[in-house]
C-alpha cells in the first residue's frame, strides 16, 4: 500500500540514518530559494533566456567585456551578496557531518552556501563551481582546467597573461565530462562526482529540477542499478515523468518505475528539513548552528 505524504519525511529519516546505507544527495536551486537566490531555471527545468545568452563560454571568448558586464548584472545584486544558509542549507550540512562517512552532497548551487552552512569539504562537491573564482580561457594554460585564479585585481591569468578570464562556473555550452577526463575544470569534481554515483544505495534528489548533467547521469547510473529514488520538489520533476527513467505520463509518486521505487516528497525542503533529522542531537546542532 502507498505511504500516506506525511509519513514520507520520517521514513526517509530513517533511511539516512541507516549505518549500512550510503546516501548520495544532490542539491539544485530550490535548496537556495528561500535564503533569495534567484533561480536560472524554471520549476519546470527551463533555462531564462538571458541567463542561457549571456552565461555561455562563447559570449565571454566573442566580447568579454560585454559578457562580463551581463555577468555582473545577474550576480553583483543584493540578493547573491546578501544570500545567507537557509534550515535546509544546515540540516543537509549536519546530516553529512555526522554520517560517518555514509552520505555526500553533490550541489548544483554556485552560492557556497552549503559550505557556508558548515558541510564538511570533504563531503561536498560544487559541481558547477561557485562565484568569486576564475579561470583562463586559453586552453593550453594549466589555468584554464587546473588552479582556479582568486587573485583577479589584474583581470588577466597571472600564468599567461590572457586577458579573457572565465568565470568559475560551469556555463551553459560547456560539458562537465564525465566521460572525457580533461574535458572540464578539475575544481567541478566532475569525475569525483560520478565515483559518488556508482556506490550510492540511495539517490536524494533535493530542490532540483533535474534537468541537467549531473542530475541526467546520476539518475542514468542509478537506473541501471536499480536505486531507490527520493525527490524532494513541491513541483513535479519532468523528467521523471516524460523521458526514459520512466515510461509517459509517469507521476514519480510512491511506486515501483522500470524496478525502481521513486518516492517524491511534494514540499519544500525548508519546510520539512528538521523531520529529516533523525534525532534530537542532530536538530540542536541545526538550532546552535542557525543562531550562531
Amino acid at each position: 500500500m502507498p505511504l500516506r505524504s506525511a509519513s514520507l519525511p520520517e521514513t526517509l529519516a530513517v533511511i539516512l540514518n541507516d549505518e549500512n546505507t550510503e546516501v548520495l544527495i544532490v542539491t539544485g536551486a530550490g535548496l537556495s530559494k528561500a535564503s533569495g537566490v534567484p533561480l536560472y531555471r524554471s520549476e519546470s527545468g527551463q533555462a531564462d533566456p538571458f541567463y542561457e545568452r549571456c552565461g555561455r563560454r562563447q559570449a565571454f571568448l566573442a566580447d568579454p567585456e560585454a559578457a562580463w558586464g551581463h555577468w555582473r548584472h545577474i550576480h553583483d545584486t543584493p540578493a547573491w551578496r546578501n544570500a545567507q544558509p537557509n534550515v535546509g542549507h544546515f540540516a543537509l550540512s549536519v546530516l553529512a557531518e555526522h554520517g560517518n562517512g555514509r552520505i555526500k552532497i553533490i550541489t548544483q548551487n554556485v552560492d557556497g552556501l552549503l559550505v557556508q552552512a558548515g558541510c564538511p569539504s570533504d563531503h561536498v562537491i560544487e559541481i558547477h563551481g561557485r562565484l568569486g573564482a576564475f579561470r583562463c580561457s586559453n586552453t593550453t594554460c594549466h589555468r584554464s582546467t587546473r588552479d582556479p585564479i582568486v587573485d583577479t585585481q589584474h583581470r588577466s591569468c597571472p600564468d599567461c597573461g590572457t586577458e579573457a578570464l572565465l568565470p568559475l562556473v560551469l556555463l551553459f555550452d560547456e560539458s562537465l565530462g564525465f566521460h572525457q577526463e580533461d574535458e572540464c575544470h578539475k575544481a567541478f569534481q566532475a569525475h569525483k562526482a560520478q565515483e559518488w554515483m556508482r556506490w550510492a544505495d540511495v539517490l536524494l534528489l533535493v530542490g532540483t529540477s533535474c534537468s541537467t548533467q549531473a542530475t541526467d547521469r546520476a539518475l542514468e547510473l542509478a537506473s541501471k542499478r536499480h536505486v531507490p529514488i527520493w525527490i524532494i520538489n513541491p513541483a513535479s520533476v519532468q523528467p521523471l515523468e516524460y523521458n526514459t527513467y520512466g515510461p509517459p505520463g509517469c507521476r514519480p509518486s510512491t511506486e515501483e518505475v522500470d524496478g525502481r521505487c521513486v518516492r517524491h516528497i511534494r514540499e519544500r525542503v525548508e519546510d520539512i528539513a528538521m523531520r529529516l533529522l533523525p534525532n534530537d542531537d542532530l536538530r540542536a546542532h541545526v538550532n546552535a548552528r542557525m543562531a550562531a
